[in-house]
């Protein structure tokens, strides 16, 4: 990794030969020439709990994501929360750590690459979308603790696409000076020691005394399987004694009565026919619909056995199991299909709380994509700079609601750019509007914004009736207490 060679601008650029060993990402199937990729994925459809339970940690937890409910909406929630969102990119300086005009801008355009443009010389292009490559990602974080990604690039020594590198068929090989690298293991047997800077990882909650990543979602295997346990358990005591069943009593005396004479006079005749008789019956029994009547002869007399017993208590055990499986899936109960008692604070707290969890979750995704654009962007631009990947806050409210903060924060956007905080372009990227229009006057320093100008204030969050979870967070503790102002100001 020492041959290193800097390029004119002084900034340290990847040697001639990584251009063509960088491109094997995905060593999941053996890359013969028109041979068919096989499923290598099992269906579990119909698998009990036991045979999950003997697999390997990671190996459950990507089927669980798959063939159950519990974790499959976990999954799903924080994937459609934490992607839904949108991101920003942008580029800094490394030595004054001011914003970049020309990194922020060669960063946009090798993300806008990934949707857009391909080689239509070469045919069938199977780059994946910006928006397909997070939700992997992160799915990927999830379901094993992290997520690694690799800068592919292409012959010229530019950037061509970012792969995810599926960890569970990642090893670690230690190196004589303490230093470790990933190696890809390979259906095929030819494992690549993945030894290159194109090659980016992270993981979350990362342990100190190990190496190896672990799902969020690892502390919730043993009360799922113990979960799935109990609801067998209560499906067959409710197929066996929860319904109202129909029974018939059939009277000997009478079915002996209208049996043959020469049957009546043989005991094992007689035997046969009560059978015979019997099997009749529940034939008939067994193919009523419920719309049907019952008619029967003074043979038999039929009555029905409601379900009675201490059933009713699985109610409240499964309610508590439930909270504790989706406390071990770090989800809320709601999020689950789970109906559990509580408040309208606790669910809001709740809400808050699931939030702060999904946007933590993204912190591995958005270190591998900045260290992946910042290597993209010194090759493409050439300059000594760095970009950061942000996702943008979880927000549960309608856009609608939040126009009148946005406009605030347009407002502090405006008057940084009045004092001469910030720059032009810096402020058209806050603003969204980033690269500003040929000959856009500039307004950084110049003092159009008056400490008299007026600021638009958003409604209180206190009027908001929807029941967003802001409501109740900004509630005064004491009666009569004045209420805050998005805006600031005490006074209403």
């Amino acid at each position: 990794m020492a041959d290193i060679k800097a390029s004119k601008s002084g900034v340290q650029l990847p040697r001639q030969t990584f251009a063509s060993k960088a491109q094997m990402s995905d060593v999941g199937y053996a890359k013969n020439n028109n041979a068919i990729i096989p499923d290598s994925e099992q269906s579990y459809f119909n698998v009990s709990a036991a045979q999950i339970r003997s697999l390997p940690v990671t190996t459950a937890i990507r089927i669980l994501t798959r063939v159950d409910g519990n974790f499959s909406a976990a999954l799903n929630s924080y994937l459609r929360l934490g992607v839904a969102s949108g991101f920003k990119v942008t580029g800094y300086t490394a030595g004054t750590h001011l914003f970049d005009p020309a990194a922020t801008l060669a960063a946009q355009s090798i993300l806008a690459s990934l949707d857009t443009l391909y080689d239509y010389t070469l045919g069938f292009s199977s780059k994946q979308s910006l928006t397909g490559l997070l939700e992997t990602l992160l799915k990927e974080v999830l379901q094993t603790g992290g997520c690694m990604g690799e800068l592919v690039i292409n012959k010229f020594r530019l950037p061509e696409m970012i792969v995810s590198i599926p960890l569970n068929k990642i090893q670690w090989v230690s190196m004589s000076d303490g230093s470790r690298f990933p190696r890809q293991l390979s259906v095929s047997g030819q494992n690549i020691d993945l030894d290159f800077p194109t090659i980016f990882y992270a993981a979350t909650a990362q342990q100190s005394n190990s190496i190896f990543p672990r799902s969020p979602f690892e502390s919730a295997l043993n009360m799922l399987f113990r979960y799935q346990d109990m609801l067998e358990d209560i499906f067959k005591v409710v197929r066996r004694s929860g319904h109202t069943r129909i029974v018939v009593k059939v009277l000997q005396d009478a079915i002996k009565r209208i049996a043959p004479l020469e049957t009546q006079n043989d005991p094992v005749k007689m035997a046969a026919f009560f059978d015979t008789v019997r099997t009749d019956i529940e034939k008939v029994l067994n193919d009523l619909n419920p719309e049907d009547a019952l008619v029967l002869f003074d043979t038999a007399e039929a009555t029905s056995i409601s379900a009675k017993g201490d059933k009713a208590d699985y109610a409240s055990l499964l309610e508590t199991m439930s909270g504790m499986l989706a406390c071990s899936l770090k989800t809320m109960p709601s999020v689950l299909g789970m109906r559990i008692g509580g408040s309208q604070s606790l669910s809001n707290t709740e809400s808050l709380v699931f939030l702060k969890l999904v946007e933590g979750a993204r912190v591995p995704v958005e270190t591998v994509m900045s260290r992946a654009l910042t290597l993209g962007v010194r090759l493409l631009a050439g300059t000594d700079s760095y970009v950061k990947f942000e996702f943008n806050s979880v927000e549960l409210r309608p856009d609608a609601e939040l126009s009148a903060h946005r406009s605030v924060d347009q407002q502090n956007i405006l008057r940084k750019l009045s004092l001469g905080q910030i720059s032009d372009d810096e402020a058209a990227h806050l603003q969204g509007c980033f690269p500003r229009p040929p000959g856009a006057p500039n307004l950084s320093g110049t003092g159009f914004m008056s400490e008299t100008s007026v600021v638009t204030q958003p409604k209180d969050m206190q009027t908001n009736k929807d029941g967003s979870q802001q409501s109740t967070m900004n509630e005064s503790p004491k009666k009569g207490a004045p209420k805050s102002n998005g805006g600031g100001n005490p006074n209403g």
